[in-house]
């Protein structure tokens, strides 16, 4: 049984056995060192690559005999539709998952607004003074912060976006138009709710402020449009006099709605 392939489409198909083959050892071996949807992505990305793996094997023997070839071409065909099908699933299925955290859905729909819509600019000295502001209301809220366990005491009304440079399932401050993506996928699910950005400071360090202002005001349109409520909370004395009187003018003064009711 001698060759019946040129000699260079036979080492073309050794070296796709021996990456394709190789890939797939090396995801098997990493299958039991994570957990949840990247699990799954490697344990699905194994499988399809073993199968790819078996028909580099028929590939090669279909090398060396023209007897098999017609049978052999069928199985080849189903084998690699199988697992491009395998390698599809379990990419769109990891991206699903990670959308999941990063943009979560409000679990209250409709709830009461302790605040009402609109627009505000929150000053405060201490970060809890935000959850005072939040208490009371049974409206979903989605915080976009660089402190997320600041809310845990609100429970599970709360979905939180962490703003940051250090981990997959955060959103980096440089990528303004993912966090208004998130908030208008969180209202559209909550019909309506609060959302509240207490990290300016820490977008302003990333970002110049024009561009910090003109992405806030965006916010505040999307709001005005849901019937919502957008809550800018920022630390005193963090931002410049310029920066604060522009603010004042698109954002209306929480103390100001308190102090009429």
């Amino acid at each position: 049984m001698g060759l019946t392939v040129p000699l260079w489409k036979f080492i073309i198909d050794s070296a796709l056995f021996l990456a394709i083959g190789y890939a797939a050892f090396y995801a098997f071996r990493r299958v039991s060192r994570y957990t949840g949807s990247l699990h799954r992505l490697i344990l699905y990305s194994a499988i399809s690559l073993a199968l790819a793996t078996a028909g580099r094997i028929l590939d090669l023997l279909r090398d060396f005999s023209s007897h098999y070839k017609v049978m052999l071409r069928s199985v080849v065909s189903f084998i690699y539709f199988v697992s491009i099908i395998g390698i599809i699933y379990a990419l769109l299925n990891y991206i699903a998952q990670v959308e999941r955290r990063i943009f979560p859905e409000a679990c209250t729909k409709h709830g009461e607004l302790k605040v009402e819509p609109g627009s505000y600019l929150f000053l405060f000295d201490e970060p809890e003074e935000i959850l005072g502001l939040l208490e009371g209301t049974t409206a979903a809220i989605l915080a976009i912060t660089r402190n997320p366990e600041l809310y845990n005491e609100l429970g599970n009304r709360v979905r939180r976006i962490w703003v940051s440079m250090a981990v997959e399932t955060a959103i980096p401050p440089t990528k303004l138009h993912m966090i208004q993506d998130v908030m208008i996928r969180f209202l559209k699910s909550a019909g309506r709710g609060i959302v509240v950005v207490d990290c300016v400071e820490y977008l302003t360090l990333y970002n110049d402020f024009d561009t910090i202002f003109k992405f806030l005001t965006a916010l505040k349109d999307y709001v005005t449009v849901m019937d919502s409520t957008l809550v800018v909370a920022i630390k005193r004395g963090t931002l410049s006099g310029r920066e604060l009187k522009l603010l004042e003018r698109e954002f209306r003064r929480i103390e100001e709605l308190v102090a009429e009711e």
